[in-house]
């Protein structure tokens, strides 16, 4: 499991070739869940690589995307230590610069 103090913390690119700039980008998601795809497709059309992690799957990681995010919903996805609740295509714009 991904613990939340790596998520937030900006690291360069590491071997786990989920970085982009300075920062890790990792996206929650869940089983079903159309706006979760719509941001990985969103995310893959900019060309930047993540990290999923898919709480259907994983249930103890929704306590991670709820300590970094407060919420329970998915997609949230983290970006240089701030979380994208939803797909908002200007806020992810923003955080990746």
């Amino acid at each position: 499991m991904l613990r939340t103090d790596e998520v937030l913390s900006a690291k360069p690119l590491g071997e786990d070739g989920f970085s982009t700039g300075s920062s890790k980008v990792v996206i929650y998601t869940s089983e079903g869940c159309p706006w979760c795809a719509r941001t990985k497709q969103y995310l893959k059309s900019k060309g930047v690589s993540f990290k999923e992690i898919n709480v259907s799957k994983n249930p103890a990681a929704i306590q991670d995307m709820i300590r970094v995010s407060g919420q329970t919903g998915t997609p949230v996805t983290v970006i240089k230590g701030q979380a994208v609740v939803g797909f908002d295509t200007a806020r992810l714009d923003a955080l990746l610069g």
